[in-house]
């Protein structure tokens, strides 16, 4: 989704704001001793579900993830859809955002705003190995929860071997649903290596 970016970037209100782009803005921010981060809001642009846009790193394209039945409430540029966090890759999607952001200087990002009603934050990054890195938070205060996670939606198509990251003990091999229970407040970290 790097055009979508390219075409914020070169909107004439950034350019009147920060004419050296953002890199400038991260490099500054990074001699004066300091880390740099944004916050942004999610969604797909309207124009890119339209065109079909690839998705960088993946096969799919922006309409395959896109929600087109939610407006996001994009406060700088509007004409956003809902994405679809069901979907699978759809976190390819937002890791070219922080890969696009980290290559311009960027070194934290708060995306706001990611989670639909009743659903609890899973979040999924795949090392450099190809090991998939899960957070499974039950933000409730009340009582344990039990998370049952179709490996389809984290974007994993084939059977994982499972390593409990808080006791580095395996939790065996998985195929179609990861099932766990997660303490009120609490966090379930995992690794998932391919079987």
């Amino acid at each position: 989704m790097r055009r979508s970016w390219a075409a914020v970037a070169a909107g004439s209100r950034t350019r009147s704001r920060f004419p050296d782009g953002i890199a400038a803005v991260a490099a500054r921010v990074h001699a004066d001793g300091l880390k740099f981060g944004l916050y942004v809001t999610p969604g797909i642009p309207e124009n890119a579900v339209r065109e079909n846009t690839p998705i960088q790193g993946t096969a799919r394209t922006a309409d395959q993830i896109a929600d087109p039945s939610v407006a996001e409430a994009n406060y700088n540029c509007g004409h956003m859809d809902g994405i679809n966090y069901a979907a699978p890759r759809r976190q390819r999607y937002i890791d070219s955002w922080a890969d696009e952001f980290a290559a311009r200087g960027v070194d934290y990002i708060k995306l706001d705003g990611v989670l639909e009603a009743g659903r609890e934050p899973v979040f999924t990054k795949i090392g450099p190995n190809g090991t998939w890195f899960v957070g499974i938070f039950n933000t409730g205060t009340a009582s344990r929860r039990t998370f049952r996670i179709p490996l389809s939606q984290l974007g994993i198509d084939s059977p994982i071997r499972v390593t409990d990251l808080w006791t580095g003990r395996s939790a065996g091999t998985v195929s179609g649903t990861y099932t766990t229970d997660v303490a009120p407040g609490g966090v379930t970290l995992i690794a998932a290596a391919p079987a």
